[in-house]
């Protein structure tokens, strides 16, 4: 390549962080097994049971903060120093904070971070950090209580992040390479993260234990992320040097 630096284009979902013991939301036994979606992650509801949607929220911080970066996360972030933010974006469904504790930066969290609350009276977003989700906290712009969310998207919400992944994917060029790595693709279809010119290109990578919509991608890994990640690197940095 002479004229611009291929790119690598990263969407993760919750097969990422699964081997850092954070449970998967619709695999058999995962989260939504166990709990009733419709009651603490629906937009249209979340302020009727505003208690358990906290308590929800609380334990998967509890949870994230228990767990650290996998073998995974720490490829992901060696790449994006190695090859630069700007040729390395990494986008993920998951809202915790492992990518960050990695060393990645700048990663667009598309659902939404645990370590966040909004206020869906006068939309400001306020960070909490290792802070607990706690209800009783105020809006810091109008300092109410009640509209205070936990800053993940719910069902039926408006995400602003898909605004940053479409710019991703319509920024693709033919020679930048597309990495989708563990996501069943039932929250955010095919169709949204690979382009319709792009169908079976030879440059989109899947990386799943089980490939969703494999006809999409030119290569697909049945491994695991922190499996299939090094499997991928040889050719990857042989194409990221071109």
């Amino acid at each position: 390549m002479t004229d611009s630096l291929r790119r690598l284009v990263v969407i993760t979902g919750a097969g990422l962080s699964a081997e850092s013991g954070l449970a998967t939301f619709r695999d058999a036994g995962g989260i939504w097994s166990l709990h009733n979606l419709a009651e603490v992650c629906n937009y249209s509801v979340w302020r009727r049971n505003r208690a358990k949607v906290f308590d929800f929220y609380a334990k998967r911080k509890e949870e994230m903060l228990a767990a650290s970066p996998n073998a995974a996360h720490r490829c992901l972030a060696q790449w994006q120093q190695q090859w630069g933010v700007d040729r390395v974006q990494l986008l993920t469904q998951n809202v915790d904070d492992l990518l960050e504790r990695a060393g990645a930066t700048n990663v667009g969290h598309l659902h939404g971070e645990l370590s966040t609350l909004l206020c869906d009276h006068c939309y400001r977003k306020f960070d909490i950090g290792r802070g607990p989700v706690d209800p009783t906290l105020a809006c810091p712009l109008c300092h109410e209580v009640a509209p205070v969310k936990p800053g993940v998207v719910m069902f039926g919400e408006t995400s602003p992040g898909y605004h940053r992944l479409g710019d991703a994917i319509d920024g693709l060029e033919p020679e930048d390479i597309l990495l989708v790595i563990g996501t069943s693709m039932q929250v955010i279809p095919v169709s949204r993260l690979v382009p319709a010119w792009r169908t079976g290109h030879a440059l989109n990578w899947q990386v799943n234990p089980a490939p969703a919509e494999p006809g999409y991608f030119g290569w697909n890994l049945a491994a695991s992320a922190c499996d299939g990640l090094p499997q991928l690197e040889p050719m990857l940095s042989q194409l990221m040097s071109d």
